[in-house]
């Protein structure tokens, strides 16, 4: 079992498509927004594929496609935190 830990100033942040993605606006520009003030602040950022994705009305991608990436970036260790 992994126990979380404090995000470490540097530290890298991985982020998971919502269930309606960032891919429309209002949403991208706040999501950029949110993105860029992590970076100013030093953080790296990891992006997962439905991030940005709009496979269907009202959703970033199928659920088990959202499911793989959630596992997939929780297993990978390339982000401190999701």
């Amino acid at each position: 079992m992994r126990y979380p830990k404090s995000l470490q100033k540097g530290g890298t942040i991985g982020f998971l498509a919502p269930s309606f993605g960032c891919a429309t606006q209002p949403y991208r520009a706040a999501f950029d927004h949110g993105a860029e003030r992590l970076r100013d602040m030093g953080y790296g950022l990891v992006f997962g594929p439905n991030c940005y994705a709009q496979e269907g009305v009202g959703i970033s991608n199928t659920p088990d496609k959202c499911g793989r990436e959630f596992m997939s970036m929780f297993l990978s260790g390339e982000s401190d935190c999701l």
